[in-house]
Order: C-alpha cells, then sequence, then structure tokens
C-alpha cells in the first residue's frame, strides 16, 4: 500500500495567503459600504423627491388659495360695487319721490289758495272774498279759563257775580279777575261756558241756576236745576254742579260775566274742577 504523502505548508507562501484574505475581506467591505452608500443615496433622493413633491403640492395649495383669496376678493368689490350702485339708484328714486311730493304740495296749496281767494255760485256772479282768512283780525287767538282759588264764594241769595278769581289761561290777557269780568278786545263770534258747584248751607231743598250776562243784559236763562235734601243726621251734602253755555257775537269792548241764581244760602266750592268760567273765539269777522 502506498502512504499518503503529507505535504507541509510553504512557509513563504503563508504570508500572501493571508494577504490575499485579508484583500477579500476588504473587497466585500468596500462592497458592503458601496451597497449600503448606495442605498443611503437611494434614501436620500427619494427623500429629497418626496420633498419636492411636498413642496410642489404646497405650492399648489398656495396658489390655489391664493386664486381663491382673489376671487373671494373679486366677489366682495363685484357686490360693494353692486350695492353702490343700489343705494346710489334708492336714493335718486326717493329724491325723485320727494321732488314730486313738493310738487303735489305746491299744487295743492295753489289750488287751496285759488279756492280761499274766490268762491263761484251756481250761477253769476262770482263773488271774492280776498282771502280774507288770512286777516289777522279774523284769525287772532282769543281763549281763557278763570277759576276760584279760594275756599269758596258765600251766596246769601239775589243774583250775584260769580268771582273766579284765578286764572289759568288767558291768550290775549281779555279776562278781568279782580272783577270776575272778560272785556273782548276784538270782535267776533266766541263759545262761553260757566260752571258752578254748589252747596247750601243748611240741608234742606233749593233751586239753583246759573246764567251768562253781557253788558248786563242775560244772553241764556238761568238754567235751573232742583236739588232737596232731607235732615236725616249725619247728613253730608254733596252739594248740586250746575252748567251753561252759549255761542254769542261780540264787538269789541263788550263785558261778560257768570251770574249765580239761588233760592237758599250756600257756598260756591273753590278749587273744584267743577266750578269754572271760559272762552275761546272763533275765526270770524270782526
Amino acid at each position: 500500500m502506498y502512504k499518503p504523502i503529507h505535504r507541509s505548508t510553504c512557509a513563504p507562501c503563508s504570508p500572501k495567503l493571508k494577504l490575499s484574505k485579508q484583500i477579500r475581506k476588504l473587497e466585500r467591505i468596500t462592497e458592503q459600504q458601496s451597497q449600503s452608500q448606495a442605498q443611503l443615496q437611494a434614501q436620500l433622493q427619494s427623500q429629497a423627491q418626496e420633498q419636492l413633491q411636498a413642496q410642489e403640492q404646497l405650492q399648489s395649495q398656495a396658489q390655489t388659495q391664493f386664486q381663491s383669496q382673489a376671487q373671494l376678493q373679486s366677489q366682495l368689490q363685484s357686490q360693494a360695487q353692486s350695492q353702490l350702485q343700489n343705494q346710489l339708484q334708492l336714493q335718486a328714486q326717493l329724491q325723485a319721490l320727494a321732488q314730486l311730493q313738493l310738487q303735489a304740495q305746491a299744487q295743492l296749496q295753489d289750488q287751496l289758495q285759488k279756492q280761499s281767494e274766490s268762491i263761484t255760485n251756481i250761477g253769476n256772479p262770482v263773488i271774492t272774498i280776498n282771502n280774507r282768512l288770512s286777516d289777522p283780525a279774523i284769525t287772532k287767538p282769543s281763549a281763557f279759563k278763570a277759576e276760584i282759588a279760594t275756599g269758596g264764594q258765600r251766596v246769601d241769595g239775589g243774583f250775584p257775580k260769580v268771582l273766579f278769581d284765578s286764572v289759568e289761561f288767558d291768550l290775549d290777557s281779555e279776562f278781568d279777575p279782580a272783577t270776575s269780568t272778560f272785556i273782548a278786545k276784538t270782535g267776533g263770534v266766541y263759545v262761553f261756558n260757566v260752571s258752578i258747584y254748589y252747596i247750601a248751607v243748611n240741608n234742606e231743598a233749593f233751586t239753583l241756576g246759573v246764567a251768562i250776562f253781557i253788558n248786563g243784559e242775560a244772553v241764556t236763562s238761568n238754567d235751573t236745576d232742583n236739588e232737596n235734601f232731607e235732615r236725616v243726621p249725619p247728613v253730608i251734602t254733596e252739594g248740586l254742579i250746575v252748567k251753561n253755555t252759549a255761542i254769542v257775537k261780540l264787538n269789541a269792548g263788550d263785558q261778560v260775566v257768570a251770574v249765580i241764581n239761588a233760592n237758599k244760602p250756600g257756598i260756591i266750592l273753590g278749587f273744584n274742577p267743577n266750578t269754572s268760567f271760559s272762552a275761546a273765539r272763533f275765526p270770524s269777522p270782526a
């Protein structure tokens, strides 16, 4: 049999073998690093691409928002312009309407002026009054109201004048509270009202009347009322209210007073809304 031959390792070849292994190892490491770098570069490129796409998307969104804002601003400007035009149109319409109203008022005033200046009968002739309603003497205001400010006026019989000593108003200073007399400054048609609240001193039946006198002559009846009371103590007499009204034609300087007619002693109550004397003048020729 042949015996295997064992070859001994060549001492000079051993360093070469180690170097060769190290070179292959370095090559593998280099190759792995190259692959890693390539992968890393690919990842960086992918990330860069993604960032670029994200930036492009943001730019696109910003562009879209800018366009939307521009469209919205344009719409707002258009709406504002439309509202301004509507306001201008409405203002023009209101001005035109106001002008028409002024014209209508002027026409109406002209018609009223013509109607007040002349009145045409059914036939002839035409009566012209020359706008007398504008005469201050016709339209001059005249009115007063007087009351009794004291506790009251004692009446013991006869036909005494009612003494109204407090003036609530007097437009032309024609009522004299010292004499309780109205003196007309302007002639014309007047309406007079007198009202008194009367209480008899004793609880017994009495008659009561009030009249309006012009220059000492009665122009109204005594408008007499009757009131009966029974003496059944304790009796609280509430009294009687009597009123009278007259529409009269006065001349300047005429004097008007109120006169009472009571057949039993009593008191005309003051500080009472039912006791007053008043008059007013109608627009009328003096």
